[in-house]
This record gives structure tokens, C-alpha cells and sequence, in this order.
């Protein structure tokens, strides 16, 4: 038979190598990140703590073109009872109005389909969301209707400094970019897992906003005006740290 004393440093190893800070659960992540909470704002129904072209800063003839194209989905989604759905439209002929939904603000100041941005907003709540750690990742569940070379879906994510950054970033802002994940993509019709690394920019900025987006088109006015993402489950991975415990002997 052992004692307790006998005993007491296996248990030890045991726990120092089983105990691990999870990155996940520690790190800061997006408010509303499932989608789960909706607000009405301007007549139209938005998930709290994202925005759409609907609460954008747009021109006349903007507004009065712009129609909603972010939509709460309780039919298909991955966590909770909900996710969020984002479509494309086919307008004026051949361009195309591509659905966004960001943490910051919409803007287009003129009507072309290169003049749109988005971008954090300082100095009102509604259009920025503060993180202050950058990430390992980025993880998120996307289902896309899209499987030819018509279109593909956007995710940016780009983690600054102190300032209203806009996306696309204009060359006298690039100084102020942390960290960014920005790229396009498919899923084959279905529901995926998609995880994307983090890109470090500057090891010396502090961080203090993410801008983030997801877009049903690649681009402002190209793709195809039947594209349809559904996003689900957004989360950002931290790199886990294991402790060390000094084993007694």
C-alpha cells in the first residue's frame, strides 16, 4: 500500500501536465459573436454589435438604391438558434451590390462601385469594437452557395491602433495596422469550419480596435448577384500556454 505522502508527487505531475491555459476562453472575443442578438435600428433589424449598408454613411443616391441585404437565419446555423446571412444582388444591369456586415461603419460617398469603405469610428460606439491582445487565429463557420469561379466570399479582419482606420486601407494609414487576416473563399455549398492565421504587421503598435467584415461578393461591384454566405460562430484562438508545476519530491 502507498501513503498519501507516497502519492502526493505523482498527482503532481500528473496536474503539471494536464493543466493548460485554454486561449480561447481566456482571450478577448467579439461582442455578439454567434449572432444570437438582434436590434431593430432604422426600420431594419440588425445583430447588436454589427452593422450593415442600412445604418451606413451613404450618399443620396446611395440611400436611395440601397436596399437590406443582411438577414437573421433560424433555419441553418451552427450554434444557438440562429445565424446571420449575407447576399449579393444584381443592380443597374451588370453590377453588383454585394451584402457586408462589419464592427465599424459602411460608407460610400458617391455612387461607384470603388468609392465604398468601412470603417472604425472612434468617437460613437456603434461602429468600432476595442480588443487590446492580438490573436493566434481566426475561426469561423461559413456556409457559401457559390461553387464555381463567379464569385467568393470575404472575410477582413485587421486589428490597428488608435485612429478611425478605413478598409482598404489608404497608404497613409498602413503604419497604424497590427495584425490582419484578410482573404476569400468557398465552402463547397456546405457548412465548414474555416480557420485563418492572423498576419502580424507591427510588433510595436499596441492594439486597440479590430475592424472586422464579411462580404457575400470578393469585391464591390463584381461577382455574382445570387451569392449567399451564412457566417456562424466567430471566434478568435490565442496560443496556449502550459504551466509549469515543480514537482516535489
Amino acid at each position: 500500500m502507498h501513503s498519501s505522502q507516497d502519492s502526493f508527487p505523482l498527482i503532481t505531475s500528473i496536474l503539471a501536465s494536464v493543466i493548460m491555459l485554454v486561449g480561447t476562453a481566456n482571450g478577448q472575443q467579439l461582442n455578439n459573436n454567434s449572432f444570437e442578438n438582434w436590434e431593430e435600428v432604422n426600420e431594419t433589424m440588425e445583430p447588436i454589435g454589427w452593422n450593415t449598408i442600412m445604418t451606413g454613411d451613404l450618399c443620396r443616391f446611395c440611400s436611395f438604391i440601397a436596399s437590406q441585404r443582411v438577414f437573421e437565419d433560424t433555419e441553418s446555423f451552427i450554434d444557438g438558434q440562429r445565424s446571420i446571412r449575407i447576399e449579393s444582388k444584381s443592380i443597374l444591369g451588370d453590377v453588383i451590390f454585394n451584402g457586408s456586415i462589419t464592427t465599424g461603419q459602411i460608407a460610400v460617398p458617391k455612387a461607384a462601385a470603388d468609392a465604398g469603405f468601412n470603417q472604425t469610428s472612434r468617437g460613437n460606439d456603434n461602429f468600432n469594437q476595442t480588443i487590446h491582445s492580438v490573436p493566434d487565429s481566426l475561426v469561423f463557420w461559413a456556409k457559401y452557395n457559390i461553387t464555381d469561379n463567379s464569385d467568393s466570399a470575404l472575410v477582413a479582419f485587421f486589428i490597428h491602433g488608435d485612429v478611425n482606420l478605413k478598409v482598404p486601407v489608404p497608404n497613409q494609414q498602413q503604419q497604424m495596422v497590427v495584425a490582419t487576416v484578410h482573404n476569400t473563399f468557398q465552402t463547397n455549398g456546405g457548412w465548414q469550419r474555416i480557420a485563418l492565421p492572423f498576419e502580424k504587421v507591427s510588433d510595436n503598435l499596441v492594439p486597440n480596435y479590430v475592424l472586422a467584415t464579411f462580404s457575400s461578393s470578393y469585391k464591390a461591384g463584381k461577382g455574382n448577384g445570387s451569392a449567399k454566405l451564412w457566417v456562424d460562430k466567430v471566434e478568435f484562438v490565442y496560443n496556449t500556454e502550459q504551466l509549469s508545476l515543480e514537482r516535489i519530491k
